[in-house]
């Protein structure tokens, strides 16, 4: 069983590829406008805003066709799939990024250096298909 999570993980990363980075840059742009005092932006497909206790909380809008856009996958498939997104956008930053994903939205935790970090690694966390939420907890 732990050998279909790790290949559905990669193939789910391998999907998660930022090839454009003109979506990844408006993410990251939107990410930072929020940390800096904005209450909501937009980018794509995602909303952007301030939670509770510093939390920047990014929301994907998904039409749902028969139920849930994230039924058919793992949450640990898609964990490790967030992970190796965060992973290869951050290189040595992400080392101390703890990555959970229960029911389609994935929570990061951690220590990044700074503020860019942290808006990278929502961007890179929102090119994984079948989220539609993440919460970001990391501080700088």
């Amino acid at each position: 069983m732990g050998h279909l999570v790790m290949v559905t993980a990669l193939a789910l990363a391998a999907g998660a590829k930022m090839t454009d980075t003109a979506p990844s840059e408006q993410l990251e742009r939107a990410v930072l406008r929020v940390a800096a005092g904005s209450t909501e932006a937009r980018a794509g497909d995602w909303t952007i805003h301030a939670g509770a206790k510093g939390r920047i909380v990014a929301t994907r809008e998904i039409q749902h066709v028969g139920g849930r856009a994230v039924e058919d996958y793992d949450d640990e498939a898609v964990r490790l799939a967030v992970r190796a997104a965060v992973v290869n956008h951050l290189l040595t930053q992400a080392s101390g990024i703890l990555v959970r994903v229960d029911d389609g939205t994935a929570f990061l935790d951690g220590t990044v250096a700074d503020r860019a970090s942290v808006a990278r690694a929502v961007a890179a966390a929102a090119w994984v298909p079948y989220l539609e939420r993440i919460e970001s907890r990391l501080r700088d």
